[in-house]
């Protein structure tokens, strides 16, 4: 059941506004509503912090990945060149 209350508008004295008033319930209803839409707030505000902080460790990682990978093909490049020839003959000779 609904109950309206006529109550006049504080900046207007010839408007009348009609307020819904549930009692207990409407009183509920509002909370659950305050605390969903500040739950919602927060949740979104969430997000963005831990998007923005997710992208920003990935680009890190990215590039942390990307330097490490240059080193390592760096140093093989020098290992492999600094390596002497390798030839089948070579290890037959040496095992006989």
């Amino acid at each position: 059941s609904f109950i309206f209350e006529k109550q006049n508008s504080p900046t207007d004295s010839i408007d009348t506004i009609y307020y819904c008033n549930w009692g207990p319930y409407g009183l509920q209803v509002k909370k659950v509503r305050d605390y969903s839409t500040g739950q919602l707030n927060w949740v979104r505000e969430n997000y963005v912090f831990q998007r923005n902080k997710i992208r920003k460790f990935s680009a890190h990682q990215v590039l942390r990945l990307r330097e490490g990978y240059k080193y390592q093909q760096q140093t093989l490049n020098k290992v492999l060149e600094n390596l002497p020839s390798f030839y089948f003959e070579n290890c037959k000779s040496r095992c006989e």
